[in-house]
């Protein structure tokens, strides 16, 4: 089978799992339990990690009922991708993990930050774009910290000082959407429903989602609207990843075409 033709995916064996209703889980106790049991029962599993997860099409999974955030993909910052987050953004601004002394050592800090172009986050960050240099950075001002972080206010200021970035972490726009394209140009989305029964866990689910060709001007304006968010989550010597993720109903106006 020739997977790097959309047509080439097995629609009808997915329909017909869908058929079944309750599906049990092949991988508990994992995070991506559906979609691996899905490319499983399709006899796509285990994927390639260099490519979409059937060769050119990505299947994404969630809750139906969540409100979560949809990850579309991790994507360190420059100027130094690898480093900017644990070697600078962390000692400066992170705050006391809150297992410090039980878990980790009693200096584990933390930085987690969820943030999009609209909002100013309540620790005073917020992504500025200028789509001139097609360019996405991360800003700081110390003044938009609210009342609620005093204290942290004041150890960042006895750390480095009051002053946004001197080279602000960014993210450039086109490499962005490339990442992204190479990812996830022909999606399938599913929302799925869980349940469990006699302490195993099964899903099921309904619509299936096909969906071909990324549109940048939808991506940059997605970004522009807030309604695609940054997500960092790192400690003391451990970065689990800067993501780009979207509110999940708005995953689909990301294409330029919806297959039936």
């Amino acid at each position: 089978m020739d997977m790097h033709s959309p047509a080439e995916f097995p629609i009808k064996k997915l329909i017909e799992i869908r058929k079944e209703g309750l599906i049990k889980d092949l991988f508990p106790g994992t995070k991506g339990y559906a979609g691996n049991t899905i490319l499983k029962r399709l006899g796509l599993y285990p994927s390639n990690s260099t490519i979409p997860n059937t060769g050119i099409w990505q299947i994404k999974t969630h809750q139906e009922t969540a409100s979560s955030l949809l990850t579309l993909f991790d994507f360190e910052p420059y100027p130094n991708k690898s480093g900017v987050v644990s070697n600078q953004i962390l000692p400066r601004f992170g705050w006391k993990h809150r297992h410090a002394g039980i878990k980790y050592a009693p200096t584990e800090l933390y930085f987690g930050l969820t943030i999009n172009a609209i909002t100013v986050s309540e620790r005073g960050f917020n992504l500025e774009i200028d789509e001139s240099v097609r360019k996405i950075s991360l800003r700081f001002n110390f003044n938009d910290i609210s009342d609620e972080h005093k204290e942290w206010a004041e150890s960042v200021k006895l750390r480095s000082g009051i002053e946004d970035f001197l080279q602000p972490p960014y993210w450039n726009l086109d490499d962005i959407y490339e990442r992204f394209y190479n990812k996830a140009n022909y999606s399938i989305l599913i929302p799925i429903k869980t349940k469990v029964i006699n302490y195993e866990r099964y899903f099921m689910f309904g619509k299936i989602w096909r969906l071909k060709e990324l549109a940048q001007p939808k991506f940059i304006d997605l970004i522009n609207r807030g309604v695609i968010y940054l997500d960092f989550n790192a400690r003391t010597n451990h970065n689990h990843g800067t993501r780009f993720r979207i509110r999940k109903g708005y995953f689909c106006d990301l294409y330029e075409e919806m297959l039936d």
